[in-house]
């Protein structure tokens, strides 16, 4: 009895011992190695003993395995077995009794794991109901690490939701701390999930749910379900945040809070292209390809090629144009694409003035044809940017690749980008490394954060109303809001084609001559006219502006007042400043003739110029990363 004792005492000591020690991959292969051990060692011992015993070899079979599953249980057949022939030697003595203890050590560390991992789970979402909650919905490589920077970042408890998770993350999720939830109450989300995690009526924790499935129907099934549950525990808007895998305006129009208080604080509906292609023109903006003269005119041409033009590489033209645009230079893209006729048609339907507006050609062709290789040589040095976006890894890897080698012999070498979902690659030349910019960050996707220059931005267009910046952030639409990031996103251009760095204007320099005044708000002129064409607007015409004009004169005189913005019909998308810069005073003039105001558009560009020092932090601008 003592003898049994001790032995199950001891292995399920250090059962709990190593459960404690060692990470969960080799706390499995102790388990299973030891069960192993301690099933083929019984069978072997207890077979030839039990063959001694008993003359009979199917009874033999039969006690060989009752005694074999004992072992399991912490029971042995040493008072049966102890004499015969085979356990008589010291060695196979203690052999018998070492399979006993893997055996009992595999059944105990299970039942601790078991045991262990309902308390761990009963203790984070305990954890939960304090500080900062963090939903992410998508439990896959790329998010779980994402929930691990945010968990090391910030002071937040993260629980990951997803109703088929990736098995080779869900003990990750576990060794991080982190909770998963894949029962239907988490995947529907309602009071009972929000309840679990410590969210009542009237929290005032910030809420932060990051939709990030691959499926933008299951991201904005979730997001309106989440928002629901909410609702119902009236947590405040100001208390919440989303980010959802998406890409579409309209989304995050329906979810962002309106004046009736139904919605989330701050939305940012994202593609992961969209975003990647964000951050390679960011990160490693157009600009920088380019000379610019001492006026701040720029005295190249900017031109790119794109190879690839499904989703990642229509998102790198949409972000190439709207922050390649500079007074002085010429726009144009070449697109490669074997496939590009029948990839285009929502583009071109949607956003088809970019077409008119730029040039942009397209080759039936692949990157790696001849085709592909004539345009290059033939470009020269006017070639600035290649984008690399075949569709997936191996293709991009092997594109990229031809053309590192291609370039490594040539003193010309425009920026090689790979563009793919989860981020951009600069290519390397000569030993330099690749440097890699992926999407799921912090600093990226978390809240306010990645827009903490374009809440900035808002605030200084508009102006001394006495709210904060946040305030006027939440009151912004969702069009509006794009709109300050795309011009946040442009300042670093703007301060380098003045001649200047960003720690010079931050640290005062921002005094302009009136040739560079003048050439930097062209700039901002092309500039806005880049995105306005991106987001699919198009010139108004002086029909569309006339009919305008009479709907706010007879508006005026029948209230006193009218809503009416005569420039602008967001509903069809129609913009009477996306003309020329030379042309903005007549418009200006023509304008104010009808509401006796003193709108000045080509001034516009101007402020917008001057503001940049108020627009501007050490935090905004952005560091090449590896």
């Amino acid at each position: 009895m003592s003898t049994t004792v001790i032995i199950l005492s001891a292995a399920v000591f250090v059962a709990l011992i190593l459960n404690l020690a060692v990470k969960s991959e080799l706390g499995d292969f102790l388990t299973g190695g030891a069960a192993f051990l301690a099933m083929a060692g019984g069978l072997i011992l207890y077979s030839l003993a039990y063959t001694e015993l008993d003359q009979d070899v199917p009874l033999a079979i039969v006690r060989t395995l009752y005694a074999v599953c004992g072992m399991f249980m912490g029971k042995n057949e040493s008072p049966t077995v102890g004499n015969c022939a085979v356990l008589k030697p010291l060695w196979t003595r203690l052999l018998f009794w070492f399979f006993h203890v893997c055996a009992l050590y595999a059944t105990a560390s299970a039942a601790i794991k078991t045991v262990g991992e309902r308390a761990m789970r009963r203790l984070r979402l305990f954890l939960l109901r304090r500080g900062r909650l963090v939903v992410i919905y998508g439990a896959r490589a790329d998010t779980v690490s994402f929930g691990q920077q945010m968990l090391a970042r910030r002071k937040c408890s993260v629980v990951f939701v997803d109703e088929h998770p990736d098995p080779s993350c869900i003990q990750t999720i576990r060794d991080s701390g982190c909770v998963l939830r894949a029962d239907r109450a988490a995947t529907t989300p309602g009071r009972a999930f929000l309840n679990s995690v410590g969210v009542y009526s009237g929290t005032g924790r910030r809420i932060s749910l990051f939709a990030l499935q691959q499926s933008e129907a299951a991201n904005l099934r979730f997001a309106r379900g989440f928002l629901s549950a909410l609702s119902a525990q009236s947590v405040s808007p100001d208390h919440t945040d989303l980010l959802l895998l998406g890409g579409e305006q309209i989304i995050g129009d329906s979810l962002q809070a309106g004046g009736d208080g139904h919605g989330f604080g701050n939305v940012a509906v994202i593609d992961e292209a969209g975003l990647s292609a964000r951050l390679m023109t960011g990160y490693f903006p157009p600009s920088k390809t380019l000379k610019f003269d001492a006026d701040g005119k720029a005295e190249e041409d900017f031109e790119a090629m794109i190879i690839g033009f499904g989703h990642g590489g229509q998102a790198a033209l949409r972000s190439l144009v709207m922050n390649g645009q500079f007074y002085g230079s010429t726009f144009r893209a070449t697109a490669f694409d074997p496939k590009y006729e029948s990839l285009t048609g929502r583009l071109y339907n949607d956003f088809g003035e970019i077409f008119t507006q730029y040039r942009i050609d397209f080759h039936k062709a692949d990157g790696r044809s001849r085709e592909a290789y004539d345009f290059i040589r033939e470009s020269g040095r006017k070639l600035k940017y290649i984008v690399i976006a075949a569709g997936d890894d191996k293709a991009n890897l092997e594109l990229s690749e031809e053309l590192r080698r291609f370039y490594e012999r040539r003193q010309h070498r425009p920026l090689i980008f790979e563009l793919s979902r989860r981020g951009v690659r600069k290519i390397g030349f000569s030993g330099e490394p690749d440097k890699m910019l992926t999407i799921f960050r912090p600093e990226v996707m978390d809240g306010a954060g990645p827009d903490a220059a374009a809440i900035r931005l808002n605030h200084f267009y508009c102006g001394d109303n006495g709210k904060t910046p946040e305030q006027n952030w939440k009151e912004c639409s969702y069009f509006n809001r794009m709109s300050s990031r795309a011009s946040s996103d442009f300042v670093p251009s703007m301060i380098y084609a003045a001649g200047k760095t960003p720690q010079q204007v931050l640290d005062g320099d921002w005094d302009l001559t009136e040739a560079q005044k003048e050439n930097l708000s062209r700039t901002e002129h092309l500039r806005w006219c880049a995105f306005h064409y991106a987001m699919g607007y198009a010139a108004m015409t002086e029909e569309e502006f006339d009919y305008r004009a009479e709907e706010y004169r007879a508006e005026k005189e029948k209230t006193g007042k009218s809503s009416v913005r005569i420039a602008k019909d967001a509903e069809n998308r129609r913009h009477a400043c996306l003309i020329p810069w030379e042309a903005l005073d007549a418009l200006s003039t023509k304008e104010n003739a009808v509401t006796g105001g003193h709108v000045d558009y080509k001034n516009m560009d101007l402020v917008n110029v001057l503001a940049v020092p108020k627009l501007i932090a050490p935090a905004d601008i952005p560091e090449e990363k590896g």
